[in-house]
């Protein structure tokens, strides 16, 4: 049976065991690391936006810094201050609260953001504020391309189908009862 094969629920039965009992039960599978056997995340139709190629190809970043920083660019929308805890940035990339720190502080040094505490009435820090540059990290929007310029002289065409022919035929019934209510009306 290959590793491959495995379920995930095994995998990380597997992967929580000791390197020598791995290689008794599966030859070979205690050389993989960790991560190998960690359950691949739920596609939940999340997306981000196109990334600049300069942001990923930085080599400045370590690439724990460049996951972080697009989740966060997935997360800032249209460029809103994000409010949250390293904590949960850390459950989402699997990492701890202190790496999320130092990824943190990698990106504030190469200013792709800047973040601040916030606090509570009394005082107390309760997470962090983060603002992206998202300038240096997405891509700008492509603007879309008329066939024909646009003439700013003249208003906009209005929707409406000029198509469309009154070839009703008449209904004399109806025209007589309409008749009788304009004559209750006026």
């Amino acid at each position: 049976m290959s590793i491959q094969s495995l379920s995930s629920p095994l995998m990380s039965i597997l992967a929580s065991m000791p390197t020598e009992l791995q290689q008794t039960l599966f030859p070979g599978a205690g050389d993989l690391p960790k991560r190998y056997f960690k359950q691949r995340p739920a596609d939940d139709g999340t997306f981000i936006l196109p990334l600049k190629q300069s942001f990923m190809k930085d080599p400045r970043l370590s690439p724990g810094t460049k996951v972080m920083l697009s989740l966060l660019a997935g997360w800032a929308g249209h460029g809103h201050k994000l409010q949250l805890t390293k904590a949960r940035i850390g459950k989402h990339i699997d990492r701890s609260v202190r790496q999320v720190y130092r990824y943190i502080q990698e990106a504030v040094r190469e200013g792709y953001l800047y973040y601040g505490r916030t606090k509570d009435r009394l005082g107390y820090i309760t997470g962090l504020w983060i603002k992206l540059n998202l300038d240096i990290i997405r891509a700008p929007k492509k603007q879309k391309q008329s066939n024909k310029p646009r003439n700013r002289a003249r208003p906009h065409v209005s929707e409406t189908n000029e198509t469309i022919l009154n070839n009703y035929k008449d209904d004399d019934e109806l025209e007589d009862r309409l008749g009788r209510l304009r004559s209750h009306i006026f």
